[in-house]
């Protein structure tokens, strides 16, 4: 729970209240430990707007700080925080503001042995009758007990999202990565979702360069492409594993995507900048050397959603080493809107 109002609110556990920052909002019972429970996970969030950091931090130390830490780790990017709080309104004209938003939950199998002598696995098979008996011990099960009967186990335990993030092979799957996290729109209260993220093409071709050029640096002694058809040239080479998930990793490119660009010169440009000594690493710039692969839009006219005699809309996406992402849209005028998927 993001609470930013003065008044305190009750902690689910029975806790000393705080008055500012970040709240779990998950119930939780200390007769629950060590038990099977049905329903077994019951998940609530709620999220007071603005999210923001205190200018002063001592004064606000003793009334929890600031909120949570992540959200105000460098006040210097705090205007990234204020564009997205969704009681601005669109984040421009024709593009509402989204989040990528995704909740996790890692569940352990354990094996529950009963006075009666029955034993059960959860978190599957915990039924309503299964809280009310008596637990005698609780082990870990061997993992290819639970894996003969639930095959779906990773590893050692089950990942369960709120929102798919795709298969790990062929690597876009991984729930540690933002940009593969569902999106939520905002919109005006009572009105409708009906416009898709015009960034996501863009978006898309600068994971899979950022993704190749790390690949590429590790087969040229940490040089980068300096130009887009390098890369794509060595990432089509035969045998080539640039574009190829192995058993050492799960992240790869989209050599089909990086393709596609480079046949559709009328929609995607390319452009990439490499800085073999930097005098001064930035956030731009983390490590020696660096690069900068700016992806370019030019979004179709018959695709757009403004007039036909608007002017093409140009958007570009930005990505480096650190898998830094910046994206500019154009400032439109008059009436004019920006495109929808």
């Amino acid at each position: 729970m993001v609470n930013d109002n003065a008044s305190a609110l009750p902690r689910a556990d029975g806790g000393p209240s705080r008055t500012r920052g970040m709240q779990s909002a998950t119930a939780w019972s200390d007769g629950a430990f060590g038990r099977p429970t049905f329903p077994y996970a019951v998940w609530t969030l709620e999220i007071a707007f603005p999210l923001k950091r205190y200018d002063d931090r001592v004064a606000h130390a003793a009334d929890g700080g600031w909120h949570g830490g992540l959200l105000d780790a460098d006040p210097v990017v705090q205007s990234l925080f204020d564009a997205s709080d969704p009681n601005r309104g669109d984040a421009g004209p024709g593009r509402p503001r989204y989040w990528r938003v995704d909740v996790s939950r890692a569940e352990h199998p354990f094996n529950f042995t009963f006075a009666d002598g029955t034993w059960e696995v959860c978190p599957f098979n915990c039924t309503a009758e299964l809280a009310t008996k008596d637990v005698v011990a609780v082990t870990r099960p061997t993992i290819s007990e639970v894996k003969a009967r639930w095959p779906t186990i990773l590893g050692s335990y089950w990942e369960w999202v709120w929102g798919p993030v795709g298969k790990a092979r062929p690597g876009v799957g991984y729930m540690h990565r933002p940009s593969q996290w569902p999106l939520v729109q905002f919109a005006p209260s009572g009105g409708a979702p009906s416009c898709r993220s015009i960034e996501f093409p863009a978006r898309h071709v600068a994971f899979s360069l950022g993704r190749a050029q790390r690949k590429y640096a590790a087969l040229h002694s940490g040089a980068f492409a300096s130009t887009f058809s390098e890369l794509l040239a060595a990432a089509n080479a035969p045998s080539s594993t640039i574009c190829i998930t192995d058993r050492s990793t799960s992240d790869t490119c989209d050599l089909a995507a990086l393709n596609l660009v480079a046949q559709k010169p009328s929609v995607f440009a390319v452009a990439i900048i490499v800085t073999d000594d930097a005098k001064v690493l930035t956030r731009e710039c983390t490590q020696r050397p660096c690069y900068a692969a700016t992806v370019t839009v030019t979004v179709p006219q018959n695709a757009a959603a403004h007039a036909a005699a608007a002017a093409p809309y140009v958007y570009s996406v930005t990505t480096n080493e650190n898998r830094r992402i910046t994206v500019k849209h154009p400032t439109l005028r008059g009436s004019a809107t920006a495109p929808c998927l």
